[in-house]
């Protein structure tokens, strides 16, 4: 069974929002600690590659068209 709750800690300095586990090392993943790489300059187009901070496999891509 896959657990989809979010974890929300609280620090003096900032939140952080644990989205879920990698599917592959299943440490922690959130949107403070995923890596991620763009291509384009995001005018008309854009491309974006989501990582595991810790085991470096792809975890999803995302495209954008504008204009």
């Amino acid at each position: 069974m896959v657990d989809y709750s979010l974890k929300i800690f609280l620090s003096p300095d900032s939140i952080s929002i644990i989205m879920g586990k990698c599917p592959f090392c299943e440490s922690e993943v959130s949107l403070d600690t995923v890596k991620t790489e763009r291509k384009g300059a995001g005018i008309l187009k854009q491309e974006i590659l989501y990582s595991c901070p810790s085991c470096d496999k792809i975890l999803g891509f995302s495209r954008g068209k504008f204009g």
